[in-house]
């Protein structure tokens, strides 16, 4: 009920590590790590939601921009671009 208020999240780096290739969807894997800051979420529970959100919004986006919604599921997980599939690990509080 507490994440139902606005939260302000920051986005403070995205990395990546490139997982070499993946033989299952014929492309090469990528995985981003978000570091981010929710100086008001204080709330490890809520947290681990929040930056599930997070995760899957940056997904969502990724497929949006190469429109690739129709190559993955309701999730956005894994997402995928016409050379990469991309996932997300756990969002890093800072």
């Amino acid at each position: 009920m507490r994440l139902l208020n606005p939260s302000s999240v920051k986005i403070i780096k995205i990395d990546y590590t490139n997982q070499g290739f993946d033989e299952k969807y014929n492309k090469t894997k990528i995985q981003l790590k978000i570091s981010a800051s929710a100086p008001s979420v204080t709330d490890i529970s809520d947290r681990n939601v929040l930056g599930d959100r997070v995760n899957f919004y940056v997904r969502k986006s990724i497929c949006g921009s190469f429109s690739a919604a129709n190559q993955t599921n309701d999730l956005f997980n894994p997402a995928f671009s016409n050379r990469y599939v991309i996932t997300t690990t756990d969002v890093i509080w800072i």
